[in-house]
């Protein structure tokens, strides 16, 4: 948010509102941990190693799992500048910025408070399929209303909000509103996996997203055509996205 606010002042700004972002999140972060270091709890190695043995898919599989989420989604920060130029990966990340910005909002948020009621009714099939099919919907209709309005209005609005030197990345906005669309939902399901004891093939669907897309903006760098590229990235991510929620569909349903 606070990149995407300098933004409107400069170009420049979005790099040094991120710079600013990331140095606050970071000094949070470093004095809760103080905080909660003075407490300095006594821990018994006994329930420790019992506790790590019964988590164990965590460091297995969960941690590769998001490290390599991670990754895939900031391949595009890194190769697009390096294939294409520092144009147009200024003008994809404004876009990419404003298009995920719900997604950051409200996905997380959302996806917690769905596991924690997955995980009350994961025992019963019914129960968990009612709550899966719910949520697909409420996730389905706010995302289908938040991007087509981001859809039709994008070009217009990023323009006028960020200036003439932005107008661009309306245009790529609207590219990525079906992808984003699809990701908020798949946002809030993600801790199906988790809650349903599947993470490794969760892990190894990630495995293979990041190594599709990979390949895919190499692609479009090796013919000498960022368009292409970047549009086959995308079809690569919706595709991967809608699977992913198909997916999730049949842990709910299986008995």
């Amino acid at each position: 948010v606070a990149a995407l606010a300098l933004a409107i002042l400069s170009c420049e700004g979005l790099i040094y509102g991120f710079v600013i972002s990331q140095v606050l999140t970071a000094a949070y972060l470093l004095l809760s941990c103080s905080k909660d270091a003075k407490r300095k709890p006594r821990v018994n190695s006994g329930s420790y190693f019992k506790t790590l043995t019964a988590h164990r898919n965590f460091a297995l599989f969960t941690a590769p799992h998001e490290i390599s989420g991670s990754l895939s989604a900031q391949a595009t920060t890194f190769l697009i500048p390096i294939y294409f130029g520092s144009v147009l990966a200024g003008i994809y990340f404004i876009a990419q910025k404003c298009i995920m910005l719900p997604s950051i909002l409200f996905g997380g948020s959302s996806a917690q408070v769905y596991y924690h009621e997955l995980t009350k009714v994961r025992e019963v099939r019914n129960n968990r399929i009612h709550l899966f099919n719910t949520t697909l919907r409420l996730a389905g209709a706010s995302s289908l209303l938040i991007f087509g309005i981001i859809y039709i209005f994008a070009p217009i609005a990023v323009g006028i909000i960020f200036g003439d030197a932005w107008a661009d990345a309306g245009e790529y906005g609207r590219i990525l509103a079906p992808w984003a669309a699809l990701h908020l939902i798949g946002s809030i399901l993600s801790q199906t996996p988790q809650a349903l004891n599947a993470q490794k093939v969760a892990m190894l669907l990630e495995f293979a997203n990041f190594t599709l897309r990979l390949g895919l903006l190499t692609l479009g760098y090796l013919l000498g055509n960022a368009a292409l590229g970047i549009t086959l990235f995308i079809a690569a991510s919706i595709t991967f996205t809608g699977g992913r929620i198909l997916w999730y569909s049949s842990l709910i349903h299986r008995k």
